[in-house]
């Protein structure tokens, strides 16, 4: 069969997980902060539009805190520093917002886990560093 003819362009669902709780690490490479949001795409044609907003510091001056979403284990940002890094000078703990959109083809109607990972090239890097409320939304969008 042809299967449920999907509008292209038309949202089919939309899955957020929340999350109030701060996680820090030292890794200087790529490593899970446990934030995540899971997706069973309907179509193989679809595509899943990701939205993150969390708050982010570093431990002091010269930190530079990354992040990147992680699909598995596949990482969609650029290989180094993801979608962007915080740069923390002066020592000062100031909070910077991550905010990141990507549109993810992951071709599939299996389940997928989108996972937000951090690396530092020094010190401490604090996910969702403020106590406020961060979202990861992903919404499948027919294709």
């Amino acid at each position: 069969g042809t299967g449920t003819p999907y509008i292209k362009g038309a949202v089919l669902q939309v899955v957020q997980n929340t999350s109030t709780s701060t996680h820090s690490g030292t890794a200087t490479d790529w490593a899970s902060t446990g934030f995540s949001v899971t997706i069973t795409p309907k179509a193989t044609s679809s595509k899943i539009l990701l939205n993150i907003n969390a708050s982010v510091t570093g431990s002091g001056n010269g930190v530079q805190p990354r992040f990147t979403i992680f699909r598995g284990s596949t990482n969609l940002g650029e290989a180094g520093r993801g979608f962007g890094q915080i740069y923390v000078e002066s020592g000062a703990l100031f909070q910077s917002m991550a905010t990141t959109s990507f549109l993810d083809s992951p071709n599939t109607t299996s389940a997928i886990t989108y996972t937000v990972y951090m690396r530092t090239n020094s010190g401490t890097y604090y996910w969702g560093s403020d106590g406020g409320t961060q979202t990861f939304i992903a919404q499948e969008i027919g294709g």
